[in-house]
């Protein structure tokens, strides 16, 4: 790994600091002291390095940037999906990386309310999921805290692993072929939680099982990236597409995502963690 860039970058409670012409990749509290002209971190790190150059990053821009490193496509334009908590689709002009979809945000705190104005008769919905599933209804009215779309899901489903991970497990348990079609998107082809959220109390209420469902919600969002990944492309005149973020860890999604982007050829990381590290490799192309 090596860069032309006088440049440290930090995220995720680790450094990158060229020694001898080499980049280095460790924690931030073994290097005692360092300098460089300039110093990225990634903007949810708590950390003041006092520096008169030091510039603030999103995770999404360095992790599409640390796959294009890898691959030797910097300055080549291209089209990513980061999917990691939430749905992004982006875009690198040979340049910078752009939000080119970005997920509608999502508030855990308003729930029902959000859900209750969806479309119409989605307020019959909630009502009609209130009574079936009374103590989930209660947990989901009173979440505390910033939850992501992943968490609230397991807690509607009631698994005991309430998280991404625990939604992955449960995925992979379902032997079948085939899954339902749940919502990713309402408008704009913007990925839409609450969309989402409401097609799996949907098939709550009809009695569908768990596992069926946490398979279909991986096959469901790589038939979504699969059909805009495509426009983007032709929009932009790219060739190349970048996925990245843990969620695309997730077998059944990834499989998906082979079946409906294939022929593209999408590129992960090769040397470096898919999820959160990759952007303290990729803030040196920033």
């Amino acid at each position: 790994m090596q860069t032309e860039i006088n440049r440290i970058s930090v995220a995720h409670d680790l450094a990158c600091i060229s020694i001898d012409e080499k980049n280095i990749i460790d924690t931030t509290e073994l290097f005692d002291t360092a300098s460089a002209n300039e110093i990225y971190v990634l903007n949810t790190e708590e950390f003041e390095s006092g520096h008169t150059n030091e510039y603030r990053f999103e995770q999404y821009e360095a992790s599409m940037l640390s796959v294009l490193a890898e691959h030797n496509k910097i300055g080549e334009k291209a089209i990513g999906v980061h999917f990691d908590g939430s749905l992004n689709f982006l875009y690198y002009n040979s340049k910078k990386v752009i939000m080119a979809v970005p997920a509608i945000a999502f508030d855990s705190n308003h729930l029902w309310e959000k859900i209750s104005t969806l479309r119409e008769g989605s307020d019959r919905l909630v009502n009609n999921y209130k009574k079936a599933y009374p103590e989930v209804w209660e947990r989901l009215n009173n979440l505390e805290g910033d939850m992501d779309i992943f968490e609230v899901t397991a807690i509607a489903l009631g698994l005991e692993d309430e998280s991404f991970e625990g939604i992955s497990s449960e995925a992979l348990s379902f032997l079948g072929k085939g899954g339902l079609q749940i919502d990713t998107k309402v408008k704009d082809n913007r990925f839409d939680n609450y969309a989402f959220l409401t097609s799996i109390m949907s098939y709550q209420l009809g009695d569908v099982e768990n596992n069926y469902m946490c398979y279909s919600i991986y096959e469901s969002f790589g038939d979504y990236i699969g059909e805009l990944v495509p426009q983007l492309l032709e929009k932009v005149g790219a060739k190349t597409v970048v996925l990245t973020g843990e969620t695309f860890a997730n077998q059944s999604l990834y499989g998906r995502i082979q079946r409906t982007l294939g022929q593209y050829k999408p590129l992960m990381n090769k040397n470096v963690p898919i999820g959160k590290e990759n952007a303290v490799y990729g803030a040196l192309y920033l």
